[in-house]
Formats: structure tokens, sequence, C-alpha cells
């Protein structure tokens, strides 16, 4: 049976098949309407969270003041510049990523469009509820005819395999990290990337997104997902978390003295510092979760000024990547 295809600006509308066959699709709804109840302690327990943070923040900055303004900080601008010129680079990989996820789904749009589409709604990361950025993919994507369902699909997929780069990354950091309780972690990590690794399964993940397809009364996919596509794939996100290690690796030498030979912990603290964030839905963009999990990571092996400016200050280049990478997107849509 011919698979049907319509716009995204669709609503819901019966559509036919050659069959004559009625299929109901419609616009995706990003996030299920939750009773009050439940987002009301939804809200509750972000904004507990988010005061523990703010807390933790309040009382490290008061307490380090003296440290951080008698400091004798060594700005280099050209490792700034050049971390902010990876982060950039890291966003088109992901972008690029996010091009062959549509495509392993089924839908293959020009990389261009793919780009310009995912570059625009990832500034949605910073709303918080952790779904705004995919619902931004689906409203930017109403002028291209596709499955309606491929871009949900796409953004599991995506979701699954950042997770377990980035999880294997961390789990080679703490083997090596001097921090109590290392060993431990990594084992409980270990186990998590064994079931991540299950999920991601070509069989197993197509059956799990029909599956909730058909629940939902939606079509199911015919997915292209294949082991050779799952380990490209998995070899972009690896690079692109490698990208933003370095980044970071760059952004400490252009603080303070920092010896090549400790960047792989840098690179290894700051992925496990972003994976923390990025599992952490109650901070919108990880914003504070990040920083606190890095300088914890980090604060037995550099000096505690470095490493809180390293860490807020590393935001700060993280959310002017993301304006530029918002911009290069629009520059994208108008080409």
């Amino acid at each position: 049976m011919a698979e049907t295809i319509i716009p995204w600006h669709t609503s819901r509308t019966n559509v036919y098949d050659t069959r004559g066959q009625g299929v109901e699709m419609g616009r995706y709804e990003g996030e299920r309407a939750r009773s009050p109840g439940r987002r009301h302690a939804w809200r509750l327990i972000q904004g507990v969270v988010l005061f523990f943070i703010v807390l933790f923040w309040a009382r490290t900055l008061v307490t380090s003041w003296p440290h951080l303004v008698g400091y004798s900080w060594q700005v280099g601008w050209l490792p700034l510049v050049l971390a902010l010129g990876l982060l950039v680079g890291q966003m088109v990989v992901l972008a690029t990523a996010w091009h062959r996820s549509l495509a392993a789904m089924g839908a293959p749009i020009p990389w261009r469009r793919a780009a310009s589409v995912w570059l625009r709604a990832q500034i949605a990361r910073y709303i918080p509820g952790g779904v705004w950025d995919v619902a931004g993919r689906v409203a930017l994507s109403r002028d291209r005819p596709m499955p309606t369902r491929a871009v949900p699909a796409a953004a599991m997929l995506e979701v699954g395999l950042q997770v377990l780069s980035a999880g294997m990354l961390l789990l080679v950091t703490l083997l090596v990290f001097p921090i109590a309780q290392a060993r431990h972690i990594a084992l409980v990590t270990a186990g998590a990337l064994l079931l991540a690794l299950a999920a991601l399964t070509p069989a197993v993940f197509q059956r799990a997104i029909n599956l909730g397809l058909r629940i939902l009364r939606r079509r199911p996919l015919t997915m292209r997902l294949t082991y050779a596509s799952l380990a490209r794939l998995f070899l972009y996100y690896a690079g692109a978390h490698l990208l933003q290690g370095a980044a970071f690796v760059l952004f400490v030498r252009g603080l303070g003295p920092v010896t090549w030979s400790q960047a792989p912990r840098l690179m290894g603290a700051y992925v496990g510092a972003w994976l923390v964030g990025y599992v952490i839905a109650f901070a919108p963009g990880g914003i504070g979760v990040r920083e606190a999990a890095l300088f914890l990571l980090l604060e037995q092996a550099f000096s505690r000024p470095v490493v809180i400016g390293a860490a807020l200050g590393f935001r700060v280049w993280v959310s002017l990547r993301d304006l530029v990478a918002a911009a290069i997107g629009l520059v994208l849509a108008r080409t």
C-alpha cells in the first residue's frame, strides 16, 4: 500500500490511499495535555530543583568570591574564539545527523532544508518543558510534504543516540577519574548503556515506534534503519560531543594555564556534565545543572576560580553558539 504524504499544515483531516481506505492524520501536538494536578506537580518539582540549583551556585560564589577576585586571570582571546568556532561546527554536525535521521525514518529531504529547520528550532530548548525544540521542528516543517510522524520518531532516535554516545565517553572518563565511587558509577553507566544499545537495535526501535503510533491511531512508519546507518549516526553524535569537549578545553585554556595532558580529563568531565543536564528535564537547556555537575567533577583537579569561571563562562559561549546557529538556519531557509 502506497504511503500517503501530506503537508505539515494539514490539520485533522481524512485522506485516502489508492484503495480508498480512510487514514486519519493530524498535526503533531508536541506536548500532550496534562491534567491540572499533574501540571502543578511538575511545576512544583521544577521549582524546587531550580531553587536548590540557585542556592548551590549562590553559596559557591559567596564562599569563592575572594579567590575569584584575587586570581591572576590570563585571558587568551584566540583560544576563546576558536572554542566558539568549534561549538558552531558541532551544531552543523548535529544538523547533518538530524538530516540523516529523517532519511532513516523514511522521510528524506534536502540537507539545506533539514539543517535550516533543526538549527532554528534548537533555540526552543531554553523554554521549560523539554519538548519545544521538537515542536519547533514540526512547526518549521509545515511547508514540506512528508509523513507527519517522522519528526517525533527521528527526534526519539536522536535522543537515544545522543545519550548513548555521551554515556560511552562518560564511561571512559569515570574509569580514570580519581573521584569517590567512580567505578560503581561506571558499572551503573555500563548497565544503562547496554539497555540503550538493546533499545536502539533497528528491529526493537521500529517495533517500539510503530507500537506507539498504533496506540495513537496513526499509520506505522516504513523505516530505512539498519545497523550500518545506526553506526554512522552514532559517529556523528560522538563526533559532536568530541567537538564540544574540545571547545571546552580551548575555553579553559583561554582563562588560565592548562596543559594539553589535562585535555582528556576536561573533555570527559564536560561530556559527563552535559549528559546530566540533558537527561534532567527540570532545567531548560540544562542551565545550572550542567554547570554544577561540571564544578563537582573538576574541583578536585583544578583551581576553584578556573573551574567556576569555566563552568559559568562556557554557558555564555554555548548561548552565543545557539544564537549563531539560529542565524545560520535563517540564512539557509532564505536561500
